[in-house]
């Protein structure tokens, strides 16, 4: 992906210019191989890099890089908590019903069988 400014203006702030973008794991890379081992669906860490450069009076600004990794998982699984019934102050406390929601996802790549998602709760 590439995106073309004619203009940024700096503005103090902690981001003067933000994209944002959605991408996904493809099954096979470039090479040509899989991305995930077909046999174990063993996550794999990916590099996600990006570079910026510019021209400030019509000279090249030192060009400037980063690189984020991501997982990349045949399965993924997210736990979250929201206040259901909120008795007390604002946030957690006690006597509280608290709403737990847990979230997956399977690759488009992977078939699982006799799934198991176990949620172990704290006796606090």
């Amino acid at each position: 992906m590439q995106a073309d400014f004619p203009s940024v203006t700096g503005t103090g702030a902690a981001n003067d210019l933000s994209i944002s973008f959605e991408a996904y794991v493809p099954e096979i890379d470039a090479i040509p191989a899989n991305i995930l081992d077909p046999n174990t669906g063993s996550s794999e860490t990916i590099g996600n890099s990006v570079g910026v450069t510019g021209l400030y009076l019509l000279a090249p600004v030192a060009a400037n890089s980063s690189t984020v990794n991501l997982s990349a998982r045949s399965v993924a699984v997210q736990k979250s908590r929201a206040i259901a019934v909120n008795v007390g102050n604002g946030g957690f406390t006690p006597g509280d019903t608290i709403e737990f929601t847990i979230n997956f996802q399977v690759s488009d790549y992977f078939t699982l069988n006799q799934l198991v998602i176990e949620d172990l709760l704290g006796d606090g």
